[in-house]
């Protein structure tokens, strides 16, 4: 299960050239990248492991009163106070995670726990291949290092609760 956020809608291209942002931060616009990357991660994921009966999707539990901006400041800080009577509680972000990860379906997306249509570019299978592979030389995951991610599939699939 991957916690992402509506927030990747607001994503218009993925920076190729910028990924971590090095050259250019500015929170929000990251904040919302990273949820965006979250959707393609899984989805690639899903792609990976549908051979192998592992379940993998990811959702957003919706605006929830959390600490996550407990440092903000200016408007951003403003919008969060008034925004407060509109923010669910954590506990019903958590009844959404456990909602979709009790689920039969893989390589979705969810918008609380209702199955949703991610951004266009969140359902672009070309972006998420080159994300994963970019990341996965940034980790150093390369082919020699396989063998771990194959064994780490197996441990999980081994434990698995059966039906």
């Amino acid at each position: 299960m991957t916690v992402s956020s509506e927030q990747h809608r607001w994503v218009p291209k993925i920076p190729w050239d910028d990924l971590q942002s090095e050259r250019s931060f500015q929170p929000i616009q990251v904040y919302n990248l990273t949820k965006l990357y979250n959707i393609l991660f899984t989805m690639e994921l899903a792609r990976r492991a549908a051979s192998r009966g592992v379940t993998v999707n990811c959702l957003s539990p919706g605006f929830l009163r959390t600490d996550l901006g407990r440092e903000a400041k200016g408007f951003f800080r403003l919008f969060l106070r008034l925004s407060r009577s509109f923010q669910k509680s954590p506990s019903a972000g958590a009844a959404a995670v456990i909602k979709v990860a009790e689920s039969d379906v893989t390589g979705h997306y969810f918008k609380g726990a209702q199955l949703a249509e991610p951004s266009a570019l969140g359902k672009d299978p070309i972006a998420a291949a080159r994300l994963w592979e970019i990341s996965s030389n940034l980790a150093a995951l390369r082919p020699a290092h396989s063998t771990a991610v194959e064994e780490a599939f197996q441990d999980v699939h081994s434990i698995r609760p059966e039906g």
